[in-house]
């Protein structure tokens, strides 16, 4: 199913990916898009600068398919209850929306953010997600999925402690009803200092060869931030970027693209919908090596192999 979305984003180049996350974001409007990389059909929003923070890595799955329930790790304090404002309502109709985050919750791991739209006579006109006050993703059709449709919320991405995440459905009738859920975003470990910094490697004809799409053949760049934000370059000045966690033995997560961090025209993934893949990275004083992956082939075909550190 074709969806449309909107959603706000950084203009500012890949290469500079952490940001201050206070700024506001503009709005635009929303029109088909490719891959980041050119080779994987996808819809995506056209909009206006939205701050960088940090990142980690995903894969691939069929359209509009929800995360597995294996990612959500959130608690929601006893008997707290979402905060549902429904500030304006059209005469004689109920309308609430909901979020798939709760007040209270305490998020630790990648999930799934959405939100859920209640009205008896009114047609949605925009559901609006927003993280401490500053207008982050916008979704005009169901389902309403925050960072686009089976893509994830990674909260290594934000600052460990408290934050606001609120959703707020707009009615064509001019109502609107908003759901606020405070929330803490457990410390995350940085990554190690040896994988981060600027990586580069040659994706030859044989890696070409594992994937099912066309990413292009020559140099390809990583940009690593101990944040987990990790930037690429592809050879055709364009490139993207994942959002990845290490977990204590030294596993790497890659959750896929955070795309209300991105430049619109970096936005997308390997695979239509990036499926989180779980990689091992060694380095010297020199090479970062990455291995693993089996979910998404055209993030594998890149990916694994030694990076030379630039």
């Amino acid at each position: 199913m074709t969806r449309s979305n909107t959603h706000p984003t950084n203009s500012d180049a890949t290469r500079d990916l952490v940001v201050d996350a206070r700024r506001p974001a503009t709005q635009g409007t929303r029109m088909a898009r490719r891959s980041r990389l050119g080779f994987a059909a996808r819809h995506v929003a056209v909009l206006a600068a939205v701050p960088l923070v940090a990142i980690l890595i995903s894969g691939c799955g069929s359209s509009h398919a929800q995360a597995s329930t294996s990612l959500v790790s959130s608690t929601t304090t006893p008997g707290a209850a979402p905060t549902v404002v429904s500030s304006r309502t059209t005469p004689g109709a109920a309308l609430t929306v909901v979020s798939s985050i709760k007040d209270g919750a305490l998020l630790s791991t990648a999930l799934p953010w959405t939100a859920e739209v209640n009205s008896k006579t009114d047609v949605v006109k925009a559901v609006n997600f927003a993280i401490d006050g500053q207008a982050r993703w916008v979704e005009r059709n169901a389902p309403y999925s925050f960072n686009d449709d089976g893509e994830v919320l990674v909260p290594a991405l934000l600052p460990s402690g408290a934050h606001t995440l609120t959703v707020t459905a707009q009615m064509a009738s001019g109502a609107h009803s908003t759901d606020v859920a405070h929330v803490t975003i457990e410390a995350t470990p940085s990554l190690p200092a040896s994988v981060v910094g600027d990586f580069r490697r040659t994706v030859t004809q044989a890696d070409i060869d594992r994937a099912v799409g066309k990413p292009p053949l020559g140099v390809w760049t990583l940009h690593i931030h101990a944040n987990g934000m990790v930037a690429f370059d592809d050879p055709q000045g364009s490139g993207g970027g994942e959002a990845v966690t290490r977990d204590p033995s030294g596993a790497v997560t890659m959750w896929g693209p955070p795309n209300w961090l991105l430049p619109t025209n970096r936005q997308g993934g390997f695979c239509t919908e990036e499926p989180p893949d779980r990689y091992q990275w060694s380095t010297t004083a020199t090479t970062l090596t990455i291995r693993g992956g089996a979910k998404c082939p055209d993030r594998e075909a890149i990916m694994d192999g030694t990076w030379q550190r630039i």
